[in-house]
């Protein structure tokens, strides 16, 4: 098992945790909802509170396209989801973005403002 996919399930483990600890009504509703597959249920929480800026929902939604649980699988949404928390410093999608880059999941693009 290489070194960055380790970091990548410890960075997850760590997060999950945090979440859990602090975390109180839509977001730990979604993340318990997530644990047990239901992934509509996660993604439909999760949804309002990542547009409105949470940077744990956010990462969350990113993870479930990455996986495509509850949704298709597409890494350029995942990216996107990634990218608006690793934005807010969200060490977690910070090393998604990493590891996705490293893979060849998702090139490097240029954005235009």
């Amino acid at each position: 098992m290489n070194v960055t996919f380790k970091a990548a399930v410890a960075a997850l483990v760590l997060t999950v945790a945090f979440a859990r600890s602090v975390a109180a009504g839509p977001l730990e509703d979604a993340l318990d909802a997530a644990q047990r597959g239901d992934y509509a249920t996660a993604i439909r929480l999760w949804r309002p509170l990542a547009d409105k800026g949470e940077a744990d929902a956010q990462y969350n939604l990113g993870v479930m396209y990455d996986k495509g649980q509850g949704v298709t699988r597409d890494y350029v949404v995942a990216v996107s989801w990634f990218r608006k928390a690793a934005d807010q410093g969200f060490a977690a999608a910070q090393l998604s973005l990493g590891v996705m880059y490293e893979n060849g999941l998702y090139r490097f693009h240029i954005r235009v403002s």
